[in-house]
């Protein structure tokens, strides 16, 4: 097929369409390939192929038919964990256990391919996730024998990831050294997503600059973009990777600070503006403040106490001021939290969380409420 007469494509073509076959090009990781991969498409009309890889192609184009695969569900994920398991360690692995696992994984199939080569070597569930931890995600298949990524070494969570990395760093060419950690800092946003104005805030880039270093990281399935909902997130395996490339805390503050600076209910004029863009947050809001804890706990609980108190969740809010109660020691602070968790409790009708004693009358008498 390649010797002879004519161009190669003609004979490629030619012996295509008399055989009818479904050429599958796998692994198109970045930029260059895509490249390829689409000048082989253009250069044999009629005959079928699918791309694969982490490269995003565009969603538009027309005569293609994108189908984005997303991480499994959490179904998926116990079905192929099953059937990954030896009988006997199958039979020891709890319910519970795998949808601890699972959850932890992210649904990605690698993943749990890599978790189930350690199950079976005797493992627990714990034992692995706390190795994986250990290991930046370095972790390759238990045992040689495990053929489907026998001699692939690069099969490794972290290797997985840093082939995506590499290539952005390329695509981001003399920007690098600036997009890279930018787009990294996406790695301590909520797992549930975000919009423009929360990530454009969370990357911290010069204006005009951000969303397009996100954008090729899209390009590069390093970061998902919802295109119906307007939100990107992160895989959570892989942000977790991300916040080793970046200043995570920077970040974490420039997060945080995007939410603090909405959440007062005043000044009167800009509450509208402020407060609708947290809820078009809703859920990812939610998650932030789920995930505060020691000075952010406090600075979130007692800052947030008016939006909450109108817009919820109660549970999540009420975490954060409990959490912000365990590490502040001031009794003025502690007077505030006390009068906010009260307040929320009620308003949630969860009567088990209305403050007692002594740190409600020190607020009520500060107020000159006490009797």
């Amino acid at each position: 097929m390649l010797q002879g007469p004519g161009r190669v494509e003609d004979r490629v073509r030619g012996a295509a369409m008399a055989t009818r076959p479904l050429i599958h090009l796998d692994n198109l990781d970045d930029e260059a390939q895509a490249e390829a991969a689409v000048a082989l498409v253009r250069r044999l009309p009629g005959v079928p192929i699918v791309l694969s890889g982490r490269y995003h192609f565009g969603r538009a184009t027309p005569g293609w038919r994108l189908v984005p695969v997303a991480p499994f569900s959490e179904e998926d994920a116990l079905a192929q964990l099953q059937a990954e398991l030896v009988a006997e360690v199958a039979d020891r692995v709890n319910h519970t256990a795998r949808l601890t696992l699972v959850g932890a994984l992210g649904g990605l199939p690698l993943a749990i391919h890599l978790a189930a080569s350690y199950l079976n070597a005797g493992y627990e569930v714990g034992d692995f996730l706390a190795e994986l931890e250990a290991s930046g995600l370095s972790l390759k298949p238990f045992t040689a024998s495990d053929t489907a990524y026998l001699d692939r070494a690069e099969r490794a969570l972290h290797a997985t990831f840093e082939l995506s990395l590499k290539a952005l760093r390329v695509d981001l060419g003399a920007e690098a050294d600036a997009g890279l950690p930018a787009v990294a800092a996406l790695g301590v946003a909520p797992l549930s997503g975000v919009g423009r104005a929360w990530l454009e805030a969370i990357v911290g880039a010069p204006s005009g600059k951000g969303l397009r270093w996100v954008s090729l990281a899209v390009k590069l399935g390093i970061v998902q973009h919802d295109l119906g909902a307007g939100r990107w997130r992160v895989h959570k395996l892989l942000a977790e990777h991300l916040q080793s490339l970046t200043d995570a805390a920077a970040a974490t503050a420039r997060m945080d600070a995007w939410v603090l600076e909405r959440l007062p209910e005043a000044p009167d004029d800009t509450r509208g503006a402020r407060w609708g863009a947290l809820q078009a947050e809703h859920e990812a809001v939610a998650e932030w403040v789920a995930g505060l804890d020691g000075a952010r706990a406090v600075a979130g609980g007692l800052r947030g106490y008016d939006y909450a108190l109108t817009s919820g969740p109660y549970a999540a809010w009420l975490g954060a001021v409990a959490r912000g109660l365990v590490v502040s020691d001031d009794p003025g602070v502690r007077s505030n939290l006390l009068w906010h968790q009260g307040n929320l409790a009620r308003q949630a009708g969860d009567l088990d969380r209305l403050p007692r004693g002594r740190g409600q009358g020190a607020h009520d008498a500060a107020r000159g409420e006490g009797s």
